[in-house]
């Protein structure tokens, strides 16, 4: 079966609809799974629970366009406004992969590649889907399904390395002389950005750029030790 405007709008609102927090991707599974095979794929599990879809004829070269189902926490109410569907993870990245299984079963009555679409688990986690699926042959060309555009192609992404820093000292009174932990935060944050932009002074786009980024920040002080 050939999916009709119809059926791909009616797909993306129910699996948009099925909340699949990281780690609890069966619902959509299930949804993306029944989709796949009434269009035609052979699909099933695997045994960290990606969902992949084959459709196409065997042998020859392979197309492998990789997704994911979980999205990060956080209620979007699902409606349509002005054509475009508003809901938590329309865009990152239920929309993305909802359009590559349309696409491959509309492809695959003329197109002469076997055509195989994966939605993974925890990409929002541990990557536990994307780290099972290095274990499979590669294809011969690999699309990641992840929001850059309707009209744009990335064609690389950035590395990235996530630490905390801790700071602790006794505590002081806020009138003394000590400097407080939360002000040697600040002090560390300034620095570390003024050495990521000195390593990449001429950098002429962001993607060449070393970019710190501060995600989180908390303080405490329980009266012997101010963290």
């Amino acid at each position: 079966m050939t999916p009709s405007d119809a059926d791909a709008v009616a797909l993306l609102a129910d699996v948009v609809r099925t909340p699949s927090l990281c780690g609890q991707e069966d619902a959509v599974a299930a949804l993306l799974l029944e989709a796949m095979r009434q269009f035609g794929f052979d699909a099933r599990r695997d045994q960290v629970g990606n969902v992949v879809g084959t459709v196409g004829p065997e042998g020859g070269r392979e197309i492998v366009i990789l997704g994911h189902m979980d999205t990060v926490p956080g209620f979007i109410e699902v409606e349509e406004r002005g054509g475009a569907l508003y809901g938590r993870g329309s865009v990152d990245a239920k929309g993305p992969l909802v359009t590559s299984v349309i696409a491959a079963a509309r492809a695959a009555e003329r197109a002469r590649l076997r055509m195989t679409v994966i939605g993974a688990v925890q990409e929002e986690g541990p990557s536990v889907g994307a780290r099972h699926l290095t274990e499979r042959p590669a294809p011969d060309f690999l699309a990641i399904a992840e929001p850059s555009g309707w009209d744009a192609v990335v064609l690389g992404y950035k590395g990235s390395q996530r630490f905390t820093v801790t700071i602790s000292q006794p505590s002081g009174h806020t009138a003394g002389p000590l400097t407080s932990a939360p002000e040697r935060a600040v002090e560390f944050w300034n620095a570390l950005a003024a050495w990521c932009a000195a390593q990449t002074p001429d950098a002429g786009d962001e993607f060449n750029r070393l970019t710190p980024t501060l995600i989180r920040m908390s303080s405490a002080d329980d009266g012997l030790e101010d963290r």
